[in-house]
């Protein structure tokens, strides 16, 4: 059987603190991106739009047509510049229910302006 020795320590009495060496450093991958990266910018006003239209559909219609404008424009930027969105979806989703607001608050202004017209001539007749 073999004995075992410890190996005597080097340059005093501590033995190396292995933190004290620093790893080399290894340089970000160059060339195209890989799969899952994303490639190009977010849209600044992407969640504000996407905000807005959930929105116009949920509580308040009255926002509809702000975010269907928005998002039009935006998407309008995004295709002119070249260069895809990483939020493009965002854009667009905000833009349909933009429009879906806009159809509620259509809706919602015709059904009101219906109600009242008949409220008029019901208390016309009644009083005439």
């Amino acid at each position: 059987m073999r004995e075992f020795r410890p190996t005597p320590p080097t340059g005093g009495s501590e033995p190396e603190d292995p933190w004290a060496l620093q790893p080399e450093r290894r340089q970000a991958p160059s060339g195209p991106p890989t799969w899952g990266a994303s490639s190009g910018y977010a849209h600044p006003q992407g969640t504000t739009v996407l905000v807005l239209g959930i929105l116009s559909v949920v509580v308040m219609p009255l926002l509809g047509p702000f975010a269907w404008a928005m998002g039009h424009r935006a998407l309008k930027e995004v295709d002119r510049s070249g260069v895809p969105a990483t939020n493009r979806s965002m854009l667009v989703g905000g833009m349909v229910t933009g429009i879906v607001g806009t159809v509620f608050l259509v809706l919602g202004t015709l059904g009101f302006l219906a109600f009242m017209g008949l409220f008029i001539t019901s208390t016309a007749t009644v009083t005439g």
